[in-house]
């Protein structure tokens, strides 16, 4: 059997299920046959309850635990929210702290829930052993995420809790070095003058240089050999279709006559013998008694 601590912390954006007013809503924890149930807040869309709850579980894989919010009415309460956590995939030692998601709500409603396994899970890594606590109220993690020292997914450990302690700074005084002292510069005087320099003076140039006249030759223009093509065109004799003279010929013209309709001949009828004449058709009385014999029958 192992030991299992749940805290029920807030949920938020609740739907209003009532007409007039704001729901009162309250959560219940189910786990097999325990079940628990938190306070009601009154009037809110978004309580926070921070209430924790024990477990014992069975079957350290398999179990499950059931969230229900509810609205507390007078005569039926309403159902605002469901969700169903599974136990299984804990790490021995360590706050799970997440949102979770309702669900059968209209507004896709939250629900923050703390998790600690005591005795099971998974082993903790190296890397994790500060986050290990025993009670669920204590939670180095949570109380470094409000410290500011560390926030969630971050691989370095926050440093331990307290004020941090203040090294002094020590300054080590290096050694002077003595600098060699700077001998003033001595210029040396340059002697006097004793001559100055005299420069020969250029005798005017009495006659003009003669000036070098350049003549430009005359173009010698070469004759250009223009080729011309010439072309003979060679005079071959069309010959000449004869273009077909067409006769006319003429028909008399005859005065129209209109058709002439064949004679027919006419007869004179002979009159028809007597006995081919028609004759009235009287209908013979039949005395009484007597019935017509069937078509057929032979006497």
């Amino acid at each position: 059997m192992g030991k299992l601590e749940v805290t029920v912390c807030a949920a938020r954006n609740l739907h209003n299920m009532q007409h007039f007013g704001v729901p009162d809503p309250f959560c219940r924890l189910i786990s097999g046959d325990k079940q628990y149930k938190t306070k009601v807040v009154k009037d809110s869309l978004s309580p926070e309850w921070n209430e924790t709850f024990r477990f014992q579980v069975a079957d350290e894989m398999g179990s499950q635990i059931r969230f229900e919010i509810w609205n507390k009415c007078t005569y039926d309460d309403d159902l605002m929210g469901i969700y169903t956590l599974s136990v299984g995939g804990l790490t021995r030692g360590i706050v799970r702290d997440e949102w979770y998601v309702l669900d059968k709500s209209k507004t896709q409603a939250d629900i923050h829930i703390r998790i600690l396994a005591l005795d099971f899970g998974f082993s903790v890594k190296a890397d994790e052993q500060w986050m290990v606590t025993t009670d669920i109220n204590r939670d180095p993690v949570k109380r470094a995420i409000e410290d500011g020292t560390w926030r969630p997914g971050k691989k370095t450990p926050p440093p331990p809790s307290g004020p941090p302690q203040q090294q002094q700074q020590q300054y080590v005084q290096s050694p002077q070095v003595q600098q060699p002292q700077q001998q003033p510069i001595q210029y040396a005087q340059a002697p006097p003058p004793s001559q100055q320099a005299q420069y020969a003076s250029q005798p005017p140039l009495s006659q003009q240089q003669p000036q070098v006249v350049y003549v430009q030759a005359p173009l010698v223009q070469q004759p250009q050999q223009q080729l011309q093509s010439q072309y003979v065109q060679a005079a071959y004799p069309q010959p000449q279709m004869q273009q077909p003279q067409y006769v006319q010929t003429t028909y008399p013209q005859q005065p129209y006559a209109p058709p002439q309709v064949p004679y027919q001949v006419q007869y004179p009828q002979a009159p028809l013998p007597p006995q081919q004449c028609a004759q009235p058709f009287f209908p013979q009385q039949q005395p009484q008694g007597y019935y017509a014999p069937a078509p057929g029958y032979r006497y």
